[in-house]
């Protein structure tokens, strides 16, 4: 997670210095200048961000920039869906569209609220990951935590810093989270739920 999350934190913070690395990111992200980034074209751009900083290894083939981007991947569309709507649309159909507004993408001015919103859905998705199937990596888990998976693992998650998981003094307090965030009693915690 950390490996993950290295490139992209600089971009999204409030700094000048960001600012600036922001604009030629934001340029690289957006390759037909038209001010505007698909999901498609930002996870190209992630992509192409974890594999300049973890490049393929020759000798061993082995690709740690492209594992780091697939392992995360569910995060990306959760990421998008907040910034591209943290600035106001005027819900005029951009030209050439037959009916997307700005509000269908990722503009220069949402591009740090993407960055940031990647960096936390990566944390989350990480700390969901390590319950689901009890943390013994993420081959062959069902992507749903029931509640076994939940009192087993949530211990092993508090470091992430989360606010509710600071304020559990148990087991008890626990399953009550878990029914907290199992909004629609199906007796499992999706990815969704989890980070929602």
């Amino acid at each position: 997670m950390e490996k993950f999350k290295a490139p992209f934190l600089p971009f999204g913070a409030k700094t000048d210095a960001s600012a600036k690395l922001r604009v030629a990111a934001f340029r690289a992200a957006d390759p037909n200048g038209n001010g505007l980034c698909s999901l498609a074209e930002l996870e190209t751009w992630i992509l192409n961000v974890l594999m300049k900083e973890y490049p393929k290894d020759s000798a061993t083939k082995a690709e740690p920039g492209r594992d780091l981007w697939s392992l995360f991947r569910p995060c990306y569309v959760r990421a998008f869906n907040d910034a591209k709507d943290y600035k106001a649309d005027t819900g005029k159909v951009i030209e050439g569209t037959k009916k997307s507004t700005a509000d269908d993408f990722v503009s220069k001015g949402e591009f740090r609220v993407f960055n940031a919103m990647l960096v936390v859905y990566a944390s989350m998705y990480d700390a969901f990951s390590k319950i689901d199937g009890g943390g013994a990596g993420r081959g062959g888990d069902d992507r749903k935590i029931d509640l076994s998976e939940w009192l087993a693992g949530y211990r092993g998650i508090r470091g992430y810093g989360f606010d509710a998981l600071k304020a559990l003094s148990g087991d008890a307090a626990a399953e009550l989270l878990f029914m907290k965030i199992d909004a629609n009693r199906g007796g499992v915690v999706s990815p969704v739920s989890f980070t929602s």
